[in-house]
């Protein structure tokens, strides 16, 4: 949102302080500053000329000359580009000029014929988009005077980044409110002449009906419209805006129409509120309607554009047809043009939620749609239309009727808050008397009633419909009194004798863990296109983009879109981690029903298993990586085991069912895929991605992914210590011939079985098959370390293990010890 300076220190005019300054207030206090803009500080040589004479250029079809006085110049030639009319005024840029940009004017002979300087646009002088057109000036410019001083300029403009609950602040009072030291006290609102500023409309109410002068204005949806004022202004001069009103409109980013149009976007952009301006002769009745569109309507917006309208739409009608969206834009039929002689000026409340549904069915964003769709100020429309209605005319002239039209609801009752000073002083940590924080507040506008004994009651204003809750005036005196003033000395503590949420601990042991495996973790939004949205996806009713229509239904499809991103930007080694929600469909739709939500934890690497390093490369990462990671979370977070899924290896994990909602995961998944099992139930799955699931390089390593429920995390784990025994060690290494088919977990389980306590590592370190080995068999090499935490073991107590563990071995399997 654009906010001018030059406009901010007019409505407070003790406004102190450098644009910058000023920027960092508002940071500080209400909202971001994202730039500050300079508008005319570069066209300090840009003179008022006025065109005396066109003709069409000889040698060129799309060129003409135009013969300008400019002052003590005396008349020169240009060369133009666009259609320029004798008589009016144009901005002239004479040989030696700089414009915006850098670009360097001089004279020079185009087609043949001399051009002394340059008529310029909007864009070429930095006051706008507009390049097609040269800018035509107001008329009550002074020919041959340098333009900036007569449009007001140089002037800075503040770009806020306003949020949802702020959207006050795209007024320039509510802004000028905020700066000023007095707050409301000190504003002026500028005089637009003594005779109109003392004309006052007579209000005629009606409930949902009300006619005056003629016109019948009734609200038919008042859901849609719940307040609706008109008033008419007859015998006005349709022509341009003075040039004070077109140099503040072009430093907000917009641009002058003709003086009728320009009046009711002046009033919108300094208190905030939109209004319309209808051709009063073109209403047929004459009456205007607030309804609700039908499928078959049509309405050719003021924009150019024909648009089709459905029953979500909300319209101004008359007695015969559509002419506006309400609270978007207004219909070309009833457009305020040079035959205009009387006019219809429109104030209205809308509704937010029905005012977003018409503006995103019509497709369009409009200054008026942005405030009404965040909500406007419900108790200052008699104020904004009578503030238009003078402004119209003070530059368009005509007389206003006495008599105006107020249809719908009365304002609502502002709603009041009690403020305890000692929950202020809970929360902010500083004393504050009841007279200084009604002092803090009634400059923003809040109106303190008469203090109660332990707490002030305050009136809440209809601008900040974003305070409901004591906290927020809390929030309001901390930002008034300066967050900067606060004592940043640390305080007494009380800690929370609330728990952790038990989700909370739960994801922040499996982050813990993952990053400490060297995983990245990813944040993504809860949003899956409709070709990775698995079955039974719940798509969404507004998607916030039409490629991303669908909530997930597992976590891997989203990881394996940010690992696409990474591969196409030439990132092999890629090992992420994501902790959130996933959705689906509720089993029985009738009646309906709110879809399933459950927290996942999915991870997906490739490339190397460890940085580059000069001591060799270590290869892309396998199925042993997937594996190790997987019984890392098995044994610290899940208390699973992991087991091999049984099967062919193209087929679809996902189809077996006894995954219990993890098959959306499992899709994802074809080859060298595992189980993590908590007893019989399945509570994650790990394994391989499919060359064709991602649009992966030809140079890319395999995938690996996995995704367990983030519920099956034990919260009961614990770290046991163990001292290091101060004892030697004793090893001892044991090779066992046995069949091919006998896993080395078995028998490492037999072993420590029969193993003594003072076992204290066992590793497999050798399998061998070969000439020495029978057909069928293989040798597996155990190595043992054994030592004792209160003693030095002698060597007959480690030959008793080692034969106790053979004899087992033996009497239990066909192992036998390898003697070669």
């Amino acid at each position: 949102m654009r906010i001018s300076v030059n406009w901010l220190r007019e409505l407070a005019p003790g406004l102190e302080g450098s644009p910058a300054e000023l920027a960092d207030q508002l940071t500080m206090t209400a909202t971001a500053v994202d730039e500050i803009d300079r508008v005319g500080t570069d066209i300090e040589s840009v003179v008022v000329a006025r065109v005396e004479e066109t003709r069409p250029h000889p040698n060129a079809d799309r060129l003409g000359l135009a013969t300008i006085a400019a002052g003590g110049t005396g008349q020169v030639g240009v060369v133009v580009g666009a259609p320029v009319r004798a008589g009016s005024l144009y901005p002239w840029a004479p040989p030696g000029t700089s414009l915006p940009g850098g670009l360097e004017i001089g004279a020079r002979r185009i087609r043949g014929e001399e051009s002394s300087g340059m008529l310029c646009s909007e864009r070429e002088l930095g006051l706008g988009r507009e390049h097609a057109s040269i800018l035509e000036l107001p008329p009550d410019l002074e020919v041959g005077k340098l333009l900036a001083p007569q449009l007001g300029l140089p002037d800075h403009v503040l770009e806020l980044d306003l949020t949802p609950n702020r959207a006050d602040l795209a007024g320039h009072r509510a802004v000028a409110r905020e700066l000023a030291s007095g707050g409301d006290v000190g504003l002026v609102l500028p005089s637009f002449g003594a005779e109109v500023d003392a004309w006052q409309p007579v209000w005629q109410d009606g409930a949902l009906e009300a006619e005056v002068g003629g016109v019948r204005v009734r609200i038919e949806a008042p859901e849609r419209c719940s307040r609706f004022l008109g008033i008419i202004i007859r015998g006005v001069q349709i022509g341009p805006s003075p040039a004070w009103l077109a140099a503040r409109l072009w430093a907000v980013g917009g641009r002058p129409i003709n003086n009728i149009v320009d009046a009711t976007n002046y009033a919108m952009h300094e208190l905030n509120h939109p209004l319309h301006a209808y051709d009063l002769k073109t209403l047929a009745g004459p009456e205007i309607r607030v309804r609700t569109a039908s499928n078959e309507e049509r309405l050719r917006t003021l924009d150019g554009e024909e648009r089709e309208l459905s029953e979500v739409s909300s319209v101004i009608a008359d007695r015969d047809r559509v002419i506006g969206l309400a609270g978007v834009m207004g219909g070309a039929d009833t457009e305020v043009g040079l035959e205009t002689t009387d006019v219809f000026l429109e104030c209205a409340i809308f509704d937010p939620l029905h005012t977003r549904r018409t503006a995103r069915q019509a497709g369009l964003a409009t200054d008026a749609s942005y405030r009404f769709e965040r909500g406007v100020d419900h108790t200052d429309v008699e104020e904004a239309i009578a503030r238009c209605a003078r402004l119209i005319m003070a530059i368009g002239g005509g007389a206003a009727d006495e008599q105006a039209i107020r249809a719908g609801q009365l304002p609502k009752e502002r709603p009041v808050l009690r403020l305890r000073p000692s929950r202020v002083e809970q929360v902010l940590g500083k004393r504050f008397e009841i007279a200084e924080l009604a002092e803090i507040l009634e400059p923003l506008g809040f109106a303190p009633a008469e203090p109660e004994e332990d707490a002030l009651p305050v009136a809440v204003p209809g601008w900040r419909n974003d305070v409901t809750r004591q906290i927020d005036l809390v929030e309001e005196v901390a930002r008034r009194y300066g967050y900067n003033r606060f004592t940043g000395e640390p305080r007494a503590l009380r800690p929370s004798t609330v728990p952790d949420d038990p989700a909370w601990e739960r994801a922040e042991s499996v982050r813990r863990l993952l990053v400490a495996r060297g995983l990245l973790e990813a944040r993504s939004a809860s949003f899956a296109t409709s070709q990775r949205a698995g079955p039974g996806a719940v798509p969404l009713q507004n998607p916030l983009s039409a490629e991303e229509a669908f909530l997930r239904t597992d976590m891997i499809s989203t990881l394996l879109e940010r690992l696409e991103t990474n591969l196409a930007r030439g990132r092999g080694g890629v090992r992420l981690f994501e902790i959130g929600s996933v959705f689906e469909k509720p089993n029985d739709p009738d009646p309906p029903a709110l879809p399933r939500e459950e927290l996942r934890a999915a991870f997906v690497f490739t490339g190397p298993r460890s940085p580059l390093h000069w001591t060799g490369d270590a290869g892309d990462a396998d199925v042993w990586d997937l594996k190790g990671l997987s019984e890392d979370l098995g044994e610290a977070l899940l208390g699973a085991t992991v087991e091999s899924v049984a099967g062919d290896g193209d087929r679809m994990v996902g189809d077996d069912r006894r995954l219990l909602g993890l098959d959306s995961a499992g899709r994802w998944l074809s080859s060298e895929v595992f189980e993590l099992r908590q007893g019989e139930e399945v509570v994650g799955l790990v394994g391989r991605v499919p060359a064709g699931s991602v649009d992966a390089p030809r140079w890319g390593a395999p995938i690996w992914a996995g995704e367990f429920r983030l519920a099956s995390v034990r919260l009961d784990a614990e770290t046991v210590f163990v001292p290091l025994s101060p004892y030697p060690a004793v090893h001892r290494d044991l090779a066992l011939v046995v069949a091919r088919d006998r896993t080395a977990a078995e028998l490492e389980g037999i072993i420590r079985r029969a193993a003594p306590p003072f076992l204290q590592s066992l590793r497999l370190f050798d399998v061998y098959e070969g000439d020495e080995i029978s057909v069928g068999a293989r040798s597996l090499a155990w190595r043992f370390l054994f030592r004792a935490s209160d003693r030095t073991l002698t060597d007959d107590e480690v030959e008793a293990a080692m034969n106790a563990i053979t004899s087992s071995l033996e009497e239990t399997t066909d192992a036998r010890i390898r003697q070669s």
